[in-house]
């Protein structure tokens, strides 16, 4: 397979994820589809929020991966509907089963959720800043999808929970807490 097609059909099959992993709940528990098998693994999860900003809502599993070259590891996903909620965990090494948190040496990035000008962070801290807020990882499983020219991807299961800090000079109030299962 040419290095553009596998791209063309990576690229789609994340947009396909992506639309069908994002709309938001109704009832009071987090519903979860059904295993579809994409990118090795389940696409079910639920994010629930409390505190100043409420609700539960559907997301598509987080995508691991991990750069030999510079030993970088990461789990990302996002969902767009108001609230938007990013999560970008970056860490050394790969994905692997146990827990990574916010203080953990070499973690940077973290969660942010915005809604309007109102915006929250749980953000690790760096040389050049304190950080903000929390968050635990906890992956219970964790398998290779696939490596192409030094990056490995992962399928995983597990739980991330958060506590979210107004970030400043936002028209944030009270923190947030995020739950989110995969």
């Amino acid at each position: 397979m040419r290095p553009s097609s596998v791209g063309l059909r990576a690229g789609l099959l994340f947009a396909a994820i992506a639309i069908a992993g994002c709309e938001r709940t109704t009832g009071g528990g987090i519903p979860v589809p059904t295993d579809t098998g994409l990118i090795g693994g389940s696409t079910s999860c639920g994010i629930t929020l409390s505190g100043s900003l409420s609700g539960t809502f559907l997301c598509v599993a987080p995508v691991g991966s991990w750069i030999s070259a510079s030993n970088d590891g990461s789990v990302e996903t996002s969902i767009n509907p108001p609230p938007s909620i990013v999560v970008t965990l970056r860490f050394l090494g790969p994905p692997a089963v146990g827990t990574r948190k916010h203080s953990d040496n070499g973690a940077s990035s973290g969660v942010t959720i915005t809604r309007g000008t109102a915006q929250w962070a749980a953000i690790a801290p760096t040389s050049a800043s304190a950080g903000q807020g929390t968050y635990t990882l906890t992956l219970t499983s964790v398998t290779v999808v696939s490596t192409i020219f030094g990056t490995t991807t992962y399928s995983m299961h597990g739980t991330l929970d958060a506590t979210l800090a107004p970030s400043t000079g936002s028209t944030a109030l009270g923190n947030l807490t995020l739950h989110a299962s995969f």
